[in-house]
């Protein structure tokens, strides 16, 4: 059986290898004290059945249970022991000499607020603390396996929390990594000092908590430095403080400065809403449950009639319903299908009219967050629209004028914006980029079309009067679907010239539809308006 010595050894060595900052020379460290430990094990049975991981991930858990084991072995030999501690640490091991590590834990946009109040710290702690901060993870470093290796070392967590209204997921997860690393014996501590704006998060109420007043961080800063019950350590850090009232003011004053802030004012420009969908086969299925939840950042239920609180989809489609046009209810669910299923998603055209019958907002799906328990998140903003809308003329001129706006839209954004470039294609690859940019094209006119009802050829045939014009815009929607079929087609890969002559049909049904409505709009203008 190996000595006492050779279990004081071992245990000294871990402790020591856990306080090496750089990972690589940690590991290499780690390497030579696993191989002690093997050949230890050779000679003593009772170690060798030890059940060690011996992995460089286990160290800490090996550690500890190395310790306890030569605590009982000592103990066994009638050898006094304190079973909290390393057996017999060297100087630079045990607590009187070496530093109290702190892991500062903080939001990335108050990097500058965790410095500043290391800098104020170490003034006082000098070489007696060591911190870590997220801030010296080096770059092409697994940030993860660094938190979690010094949130395995550190003696205490500093939590600073500044403002209630942003993003803490990140800190909070480091506070629960933190104490669920710990152990039966650790004396490690969770301390947050948060704004005095506000109180300590609520997740983290059971934890001791400093407001960020003079008083109060004058307290806490004399628990740290001038006793020992906060730090665990044999000796105070810095027990001159005791007697340096005025120094101990003074660093207490920067750490309020850097604490406390005004809470954030959110301000929202455009209005919002938060659809919840739990279940994301509805979206496969081309729907929103009813059921799903939508709330509001700023007054976007207004539009609808509705008071500010939580509702569900089916009283936004309610609600829509009252106020007449509903397409962009279903160009949202589109939206929303192709967002869950990680595709392009095309512009929603359609647009709201809100309850007070003059305001008309375009609604535009930006942000898709998808939740730890498969929850999907959508984020709709409703954005003022100014391009104007024909809902207050009578059906027949916003139809004409409508299928006119579209009509030239597309003649010079895609016949002629495309015509120019067709003829200088050469290459295969650039003739297959020619054929998307112009179906893209296509396709985002259609889109537009269809959010006003012009896809729909029973509307455009009803807006013209005689038989005989009738006839000729059926035949024109006869053939354009014939010559947007070629286009549209990948059985082949279109050719210059194919992609020419497509474009050629398309002009001349372009310039026949434009006559035919052109003509029926100046009559219709000249009944009534006259």
């Amino acid at each position: 059986m190996a000595n006492a010595n050779t279990y004081e050894s071992l245990v000294s060595q871990a402790d020591s290898i856990l306080r090496i900052r750089n990972p690589s020379r940690r590991e290499v460290r780690w390497r030579q004290w696993q191989q002690e430990v093997k050949r230890a094990g050779k000679s003593d049975v009772a170690l060798r059945e030890l059940p060690l991981a011996l992995t460089f991930e286990a160290l800490r858990s090996d550690f500890k249970m190395l310790r306890r084991f030569a605590v009982d072995v000592l103990a066994a030999e009638g050898e006094p022991v304190d079973s909290a501690r390393p057996i017999q640490p060297s100087p630079e091991a045990g607590n009187r000499g070496r530093p109290l590590r702190v892991f500062v834990s903080h939001r990335i946009a108050d990097s500058q607020t965790a410095l500043g109040v290391r800098k104020v710290l170490a003034g006082l702690g000098g070489e007696r603390l060591q911190f870590f901060l997220s801030e010296e993870i080096s770059v092409g470093a697994q940030w993860y396996r660094w938190i979690r290796e010094r949130l395995l070392e550190s003696d205490l967590l500093l939590l600073l929390y500044t403002d209630p209204d942003r993003q803490w997921n990140w800190s909070f997860y480091e506070t629960g990594l933190f104490e669920q690393l710990d152990d039966e014996n650790a004396k490690r501590r969770i301390i947050c000092i948060h704004s005095n704006a506000t109180g300590p998060p609520d997740p983290l109420a059971h934890l001791q908590a400093v407001p960020a007043r003079l008083q109060s961080v004058r307290d806490f800063l004399r628990d740290l430095f001038v006793r020992t019950e906060i730090s665990g350590l044999r000796d105070p850090i810095a027990p001159w403080l005791e007697n340096a009232p005025a120094e101990l003011d003074r660093a207490s004053r920067k750490i309020v400065r850097l604490i406390n802030r005004s809470p954030v004012t959110t301000t929202y420009f455009n209005e919002s809403l938060r659809l919840r969908v739990t279940n994301p086969k509805h979206l496969e299925a081309g729907e929103i449950p009813g059921d799903a939840v939508v709330t509001s950042e700023g007054g976007a239920l207004r539009i609808f009639g509705l008071k500010t609180g939580e509702w569900k989809w089916s009283d936004i489609e309610e609600a829509a319903g009252r106020l007449g046009d509903t397409r962009w209810l279903r160009e949202v669910v589109d939206a929303a299908s192709l967002a869950a299923a990680g595709q392009h998603l095309r512009p929603i055209q359609a647009t709201v009219v809100a309850q007070d019958g003059v305001s008309t907002y375009r609604p535009v799906l930006y942000r898709l967050d998808k939740t730890a328990d498969g929850s999907l998140e959508f984020r709709l903003l409703f954005i003022g629209d100014v391009s104007g809308s024909f809902r207050h003329v009578p059906q027949i001129l916003g139809t004409l004028l409508t299928s006119l706006v579209m009509g030239s839209r597309f003649r010079y954004e895609v016949i002629d914006g495309f015509g120019h470039a067709i003829r200088r294609t050469h290459s295969k690859r650039l003739i297959k980029e020619t054929v998307t940019r112009v179906r893209n094209a296509v396709q985002t006119i259609e889109t537009e079309a269809a959010s006003r009802g012009l896809l729909n050829e029973d509307v455009i045939v009803a807006a013209f009067e005689s038989a005989e014009d009738q006839a000729r815009v059926q035949d024109c929607f006869a053939q354009w679907y014939d010559c947007r079929d070629r286009l549209f087609c990948d059985d082949e890969v279109l050719t210059p010239q194919a992609l020419e002559r497509c474009l050629a049909q398309f002009r001349e049904l372009n310039k026949r539809y434009m006559h035919i409505a052109s003509a029926r709009y100046s009559e219709v203008v000249v009944e009534r308006m006259t």
